[in-house]
């Protein structure tokens, strides 16, 4: 093994099914490999980094978590914005109500407005999720 390349394919396996530690590469490459202790360094971040790379593009593909899906977001979009135009038709008609001289209770005006907030927090929570996806 001549290379820092070769030496990062080598070890890069074993540190991935558990043969050897961090610790114990750098230790096989110093006594048996003539790297300089920059280039040893270099070998063990960029195994760690590899290996964390792995572990992450794993977990966002195989979650199965339909909640984490970029379709779920699409999904709460659409459904965020018929709520909120529900609740802002509802809180029209209790406006007109109340014009007329109707006595309406204040909880059915703070639910409408309720729901209108909570849509607008939860669509601008996916289309967030939606722009974090894309990058």
């Amino acid at each position: 093994m001549e290379t820092v390349q070769e030496a990062i394919d080598h070890y890069l396996p074993k540190k991935k099914s558990g043969e050897m530690s961090l610790a114990d590469i750098r230790e096989e490459i110093k006594s048996r490999h003539n790297f300089r202790e920059e280039q040893i360094q270099y070998i063990c971040s960029e195994i760690s980094e590899l290996e964390l790379k792995e572990l992450q593009s794993k977990k966002q593909t195989g979650s199965g978590n339909i909640l984490g899906s970029v379709y779920f977001s699409y999904f709460m979009i659409v459904a965020c914005v018929a709520i909120f135009i529900i609740s802002y038709l509802r809180f029209d008609k209790l406006k007109t109500y109340a014009d007329q001289g109707i006595e309406i209770d204040d909880v059915q005006y703070f639910l409408p407005a309720a729901f209108m907030l909570g849509a607008i927090i939860y669509l601008v929570r996916h289309i967030i999720r939606i722009v974090r996806f894309k990058k």
